[in-house]
């Protein structure tokens, strides 16, 4: 009797361990730790997500999006890779190696969010695009290799300026202001945005990000402001 007391005991513990939580539908209005035990992880849901509920498991977590919401990921500790990885989906890595996911809705979809251990590292097509190495501040970098022309210098102040036209930049904007802005997004967050002159929610998503970072309202409008935020970043 004890035994099989003991392996029904051992059942129900079993059973009680591997069942996943279920989380229903939620707007996330605060950053939100989501404990991911086989990795001893936790990752951030980052304010002003949201999701049709959501599966943690022991291993992952797996939201589905619909139209409309935003769900982004943050892991400090490690990467991040998605499943399905399509066109709703943007992977970043910043200068800390700290791993984000992006996905926006398109339709209602499950993504499988899945972190590990393993740092995050730069896409090869950023590592590769012939940008300047990152000089350490305890390094004197030798700016000037050859007497420059006087004259070029003053006549282009702001020869390192990002050009983003003179108009707002919306969602359905197109042309190189925008090829520019999405060249500033992939630099500065360590994206991999197609360069397509096509501003869409993607990259709206993005922008709305950088600006509340930044200290900025995050309407996805690229104005005044924004622009002049940007190129103090030069």
């Amino acid at each position: 009797m004890i035994k099989k007391i003991k392996f029904l005991f051992i059942i129900i513990l079993t059973l009680f361990i591997e069942v996943n939580i279920v989380y229903a539908a939620n707007n996330y209005s605060v950053d939100t730790n989501v404990f991911i035990s086989s990795l001893n992880i936790n990752l951030v849901i980052v304010a002003g997500s949201s999701d049709d509920g959501m599966i943690v498991n022991t291993d992952n977590i797996i939201p589905t999006i619909s139209s409309g919401e935003t769900f982004t990921v943050n892991n400090a500790s490690g990467g991040l890779s998605v499943s399905p990885n399509n066109s709703n989906v943007v992977i970043g890595c910043d200068s800390n190696q700290m791993a984000s996911v992006i996905v926006t809705g398109a339709s209602s979809q499950a993504y499988t969010i899945t972190p590990s251990s393993t740092l995050c590292v730069l896409p090869v097509s950023i590592r590769n695009s012939g940008r300047p190495p990152i000089i350490p501040a305890t390094s004197t970098p030798k700016i000037i290799t050859k007497t420059p022309n006087p004259s070029t210098i003053l006549d282009n102040p702001k020869q390192t300026a990002h050009n983003f036209g003179t108009t707002t930049l919306r969602n359905g904007s197109r042309g190189e202001s925008v090829k520019e802005l999405q060249r500033f997004l992939n630099k500065v967050l360590k994206l991999n945005l197609v360069v397509d002159g096509k501003l869409g929610p993607k990259t709206v998503v993005v922008i709305k990000k950088w600006q509340k970072t930044n200290g900025l309202t995050p309407d996805g409008l690229v104005g005044e402001k924004t622009k002049e935020k940007m190129n103090a970043l030069n």
